[in-house]
């Protein structure tokens, strides 16, 4: 039922907010599955890609500090992601020329998506 004269149209801030938790989401559960199947490569080229997809996706000024943040969580997460299935997996060194631009000895280690989530 529609209220006339109320908008349903959410402010600006907070529609970015709900793309991001839903990007969020989908990009946690596919990264799990592919550390957890010991595809470290292609969950490294998934995180790259997840990045460069929304790290322009500022938005409005007063969101800008929101971005950031969950820019640095994204980085968070997937550090404490390829720490636990390295835990679990136990696997060497993953082949680093599977992906299109090759993949730097320290993106396998969690220590670089820390480092990296602190400097944001």
């Amino acid at each position: 039922m529609f209220i006339v004269g109320v908008t349903t149209r959410l402010p600006a801030v907070q529609r970015l907010v709900e793309i991001k938790t839903i990007s969020e989401q989908l990009h946690f559960k596919i990264s799990t599955l592919l550390l957890h199947s010991g595809k470290v490569a292609e969950a490294v080229g998934w995180f790259r890609q997840h990045k460069n997809a929304y790290k322009r996706l500022v938005g409005a000024p007063e969101g800008t500090f929101l971005h950031w943040e969950w820019m640095s969580r994204q980085f968070l997460v997937f550090g404490e992601l390829l720490e636990t299935s390295s835990k679990i997996t136990q696997s060497s060194s993953p082949n680093l020329s599977t992906l299109s631009k090759p993949m730097s000895e320290w993106e396998y280690y969690p220590a670089y998506y820390y480092q990296v989530s602190t400097s944001l």
